[in-house]
C-alpha cells in the first residue's frame, strides 16, 4: 500500500528532468531594442507590457520533448500555476507583443490580422518575425480554443505555423501558453505540420522561489493595506523568516505524515502543493501577524488557531471561485449574447459554474462516471448544448486535475470526500463512487467531517453523519495523517443502532487535543463492524459483532488496542500482533470468538496480547487470561448512551451545567430504552436534578463515583467510566 509520502515522491520524480529557468527561454528569443507602437488601442487582445509583475519570480521549466532548434515554444501548466504572469514577464523582458487569446477571435489568419490591426497596416512587424528578428507571445490559448471551437482553432494554428516557420532562420520567435489538454492539440498539429517546436511545463516553485513569492505577495498586500500587518517581512525580516519556515514545515509535515521534514531536502516531494502559487497566496495571510517572534518563541502551531484542513479548504474554495469568475468572463457573456429573445432572461447566470457544480463535474471526470442531473438547473434549454461543451472544456483544463488524475493528494482527498458524504453528489452522479481505503490520503477524514450533513435533531455540537461503509476509509485516513503514530487514538463505540467513531491525537496540551478531535455519527449500522487490514491504537466497544481481516490475508492487531464486543469473527489467515515501542498490550474481550479459517498467530511475546473469553482455536489459547474483566460487554457498549446524555449539558453563567428538559427528552433520549434508564438512574443518584423546565448536572456528586464530565464526553471509555456504567445499571 502506498503512503502519502510515496505518492508525493512519485510526482516529484516526474519533474526530474528540468530545462532550467524561464529566463532561458527569454535568452533564446529575439529582444527588441525599440518596441513596436500600438496604432489602434481598441484592439484589446494585444498589448505591450512595460514592466514584469512586481516581485515576479521566474519559475523553472520541465523540458518534456521537442526539437533542437524550435521555432515555437509551447509552455503548459495546470490552472493557477502562473501562465499569465509568465507571459507578461516575457513580454516586459523582451519588448514583444502579448496576445490574449481569450479576448481574440481565434481563426484563420487571426494572429497576423491582430498584429496588422493593432500595430497598423504600414508596420513591418510580421516581416521581422519571419526573419527571426522579432516575436510574439500568446497567452490563454486554452481559453481561445474554448471560444473558437476546434476547427477555428486549427485555422489559428496554421496561421501561427506560417508566421513562425516561414523564414530561413533557426530561431524561436513564438511562445504559446496553454493548459495541458489544449497543449496536446497544439503539439500534435505542430508535429504533423513539421514545425520545429519544444514543449515545456511551467514547474512549481522551488523553496527559494516560494520564499521570494511570499515576499512579493506580502509587499503587494502591504501597498494596498498599509494599516495591516502585511509589512512583516520588511519590518522583522529575521523573525519573519523563522515564522515562514515554521509554517511551511508544519504543512510539509502534514503532507508527508512525518515529523523529520527538512525544507531543503524534502521540498521536491511537497512542491506540487507548497510550490503552488494559490497555496502560497493564502499562506501569506497567516504570516501577516503583529509579532512573529512571539509566534515562533512560543511554538504556537498553525493548527492551534486554524486547523490545517481549514486552511486547505480555504485554498480549494479560492481556486474554485477563480475558475467560476474566469468561466463567467469567457463563457457566460457569450451565451447571454446568444440567448433567443423569446427565452426571456437567465436570471441566475451569475451562479453558472459554481464551486458546487465544479465539484460535481470534477468528480465525474475523476471517477469516470456521468452526471445524472443537468447543471445548472436554471439554464435555458436553448443554451444547454453549448454550455455543456464549454463546461466540459473548462473541466478538462481545471487546476485540480492533470488529465483525469488529481494534481496532488489534497485535491484528491477533496474530491473523494465530496463523493463519500456530500448529499448532492449522491443524487447528481449516475453511479456511486467506490471509496477505496488505499485511495484516501491524510486529509480525507477531516474533509469528510466538513462536508457531511449533521444530525438535525442533535443537541449541542453538530456532529457529521456518515455511512458505516466509510469507517475503514476514515480510519485509514486518520492513520496516514499522524505525524507521531504513538499519539494517534481512535475510539469506536456502538450500541444497538447508534455508533460513534472519534479520531483524536493525544497531546499534553488538552486544548490542542480538543481541536484535533474529529467525531462522526454512523448510520446504517449493520451489527457487524469490519476491520479489513489493521486495527491499532484504538478502543472499540460494541454490543454487536466485530470481524477482523479477510480470507487468506494477514491482519495486524496493535499496538495498544482494546477491543470489547459481543461476538468476534477472525477471518484473516494470519494474525500479527504488533506491540510497538513502550505500548501497552492489546486486549480482546468477547463473549464468543470464532475463527473462520486456518489461523496462525505471530507475536514476539505472549504478554503482548490478552484475550478474555471462551476460545477453542489452538493458536489463540496461549493468550487467554483466566481473570475476567470487571465489566461485561453490554454495559461497555452503553457508553454511547451515557455520553449522549452527558454532552447535552451546557455550562451557564453562575449555575450548574443544564439542558432544557424538552431538548433532552425529545432529541437525545427519544424512544431509547437504554437512554431513558440511564437518565432515570442519574436522577436517582442525585447526579442529575430535575427543576421546572431544566435538567441540572451536579458535578460534585458525579465525582464521588470516580469520574468527571470530561472523562465521559472526551471520547475514551476508560475503565473508570465503564465501571461507573456498571454501577448505574445496578440502580433500581
Amino acid at each position: 500500500m502506498l503512503g502519502t509520502a510515496d505518492i508525493l515522491h512519485m510526482h516529484a520524480e516526474k519533474r526530474a528532468e528540468a530545462m532550467g529557468n524561464l529566463r532561458e527561454i527569454a535568452n533564446t528569443l529575439p529582444a527588441l531594442v525599440e518596441r513596436p507602437r500600438i496604432a489602434d488601442s481598441t484592439v484589446h487582445a494585444l498589448s505591450l507590457v512595460d514592466d514584469a509583475p512586481d516581485g515576479y519570480v521566474w519559475p523553472n521549466l520541465d523540458n518534456m520533448h521537442g526539437d533542437d532548434h524550435p521555432r515555437v515554444y509551447v509552455v503548459i501548466a495546470a490552472g493557477a500555476v502562473g501562465k499569465s504572469a509568465a507571459a507578461a514577464a516575457l513580454s516586459a523582458e523582451l519588448g514583444l507583443p502579448l496576445v490574449d487569446a481569450a479576448k481574440a477571435q481565434v481563426g484563420s489568419y487571426s494572429l497576423s490580422g491582430l498584429l496588422h490591426d493593432a500595430l497598423g497596416f504600414e508596420s513591418n512587424y510580421m516581416a521581422e518575425i519571419a526573419a527571426g528578428r522579432a516575436g510574439v507571445i500568446v497567452d490563454a490559448l486554452d481559453e481561445g480554443h474554448l471560444r473558437a471551437g476546434t476547427s477555428n482553432f486549427q485555422e489559428f494554428l496554421e496561421n501561427v505555423r506560417k508566421l513562425a516557420g516561414g523564414g530561413a532562420h533557426q530561431r524561436a520567435t513564438t511562445v504559446l501558453f496553454s493548459r495541458p489538454d489544449t497543449a496536446e492539440i497544439v503539439g500534435l498539429f505542430l508535429t504533423e505540420s513539421n514545425t520545429p517546436h519544444s514543449v515545456m511545463r511551467l514547474d512549481f516553485f522551488t523553496y527559494e522561489q516560494a520564499c521570494a513569492f511570499l515576499n512579493a505577495r506580502l509587499a503587494e498586500l502591504n501597498r494596498g493595506y498599509p494599516e495591516r500587518d502585511y509589512g512583516i517581512a520588511e519590518k522583522h525580516p529575521v523573525a519573519y523568516g523563522k515564522l515562514r519556515d515554521l509554517r511551511l514545515t508544519e504543512i510539509a509535515q502534514a503532507l508527508l505524515s512525518r515529523t523529520n521534514v527538512s525544507l531543503a531536502t524534502d521540498w521536491p516531494e511537497v512542491a506540487e502543493f507548497l510550490g503552488y502559487a494559490p497555496v502560497l497566496a493564502v499562506l501569506a495571510e497567516y504570516l501577516a501577524v503583529p509579532n512573529p517572534h512571539s509566534e515562533v518563541s512560543t511554538s504556537k502551531p498553525l493548527n492551534q488557531t486554524v486547523n490545517p484542513h481549514e486552511v486547505l479548504l480555504q485554498i480549494v474554495d479560492e481556486l474554485l471561485s477563480r475558475e467560476q469568475a474566469k468561466f463567467g468572463n469567457q463563457v457566460v457573456h457569450k451565451l447571454l449574447a446568444q440567448l433567443p429573445a423569446d427565452d426571456g432572461e437567465w436570471a441566475q447566470a451569475s451562479e453558472a459554474y459554481s464551486p458546487q457544480e465544479q465539484s460535481l463535474r470534477l468528480l465525474a471526470r475523476y471517477s469516470d462516471t456521468e452526471l445524472a442531473v443537468p447543471y445548472p438547473a436554471t439554464l435555458p434549454a436553448s443554451l444547454r448544448q453549448q454550455y455543456e461543451r464549454d463546461a466540459s472544456q473548462f473541466i478538462a483544463d481545471h487546476p485540480f486535475l492533470a488529465g483525469a488524475e488529481a494534481v496532488n493528494v489534497v485535491f484528491s482527498d477533496f474530491l473523494l470526500a465530496k463523493a463519500a458524504v456530500d448529499e448532492l453528489c449522491q443524487v447528481a452522479l449516475k453511479s456511486t463512487v467506490n471509496i477505496s481505503n488505499d485511495a484516501v490520503g491524510p486529509f480525507f477524514y477531516r474533509f469528510a467531517a466538513s462536508f457531511a450533513p449533521s444530525d438535525p435533531d442533535g443537541v449541542g455540537p453538530k456532529v457529521p453523519v456518515v455511512q458505516e461503509r466509510l469507517l475503514g476509509a476514515l480510519l485509514e485516513s486518520h492513520t496516514r495523517a499522524q505525524l507521531d503514530p504513538a499519539k494517534a487514538l481512535f475510539v469506536y463505540a456502538q450500541t444497538r443502532d447508534t455508533a460513534i467513531p472519534l479520531f483524536t491525537t493525544l497531546d499534553s496540551d488538552i486544548r490542542l487535543t480538543e481541536r484535533r478531535a474529529v467525531e462522526f455519527t454512523i448510520t446504517g449500522v449493520s451489527g457487524v463492524t469490519t476491520f479489513q487490514k489493521r486495527l491499532s491504537r484504538g478502543v472499540v466497544v460494541t454490543d454487536a459483532g466485530v470481524s477482523l481481516g479477510e480470507r487468506s490475508q494477514r491482519f495486524v492487531l496493535g499496538p495498544a488496542v482494546t477491543l470489547t464486543c459481543a461476538e468476534l469473527d477472525i477471518e484473516a489467515a494470519h494474525l500479527s500482533v504488533d506491540a510497538g515501542e513502550r505500548s501497552s498490550p492489546s486486549a480482546i474481550r468477547a463473549q464468543h470468538i470464532r475463527v473462520l479459517g486456518n489461523l496462525s498467530v505471530e507475536t514476539r511475546s505472549h504478554n503482548h496480547l490478552a484475550i478474555f473469553g471462551k476460545v477453542n482455536w489452538p493458536a489463540l489459547r496461549p493468550y487467554v487470561r483466566d481473570s475476567t474483566p470487571m465489566y461485561d460487554v453490554v454495559p461497555g457498549a452503553s457508553y454511547v448512551d451515557l455520553r449522549a446524555i452527558m454532552r447535552s449539558f451546557r455550562q451557564q453563567a453562575g449555575a450548574s451545567p443544564s439542558v432544557f428538559k424538552e431538548l433532552l427528552d425529545q432529541r437525545v433520549v427519544k424512544d431509547s430504552d437504554g437512554r431513558r434508564d440511564f437518565l432515570r438512574q442519574l436522577i436517582t443518584l442525585g447526579i442529575v436534578q430535575e427543576k421546572a423546565t431544566h435538567y441540572y448536572l451536579n458535578t460534585t456528586e458525579l465525582t464521588k463515583y470516580g469520574v468527571n464530565w470530561h472523562a465521559i464526553v472526551d471520547g475514551t471509555p476508560s475503565d473508570a467510566v465503564l465501571s461507573f456504567i456498571v454501577q448505574l445499571r445496578a440502580v433500581q
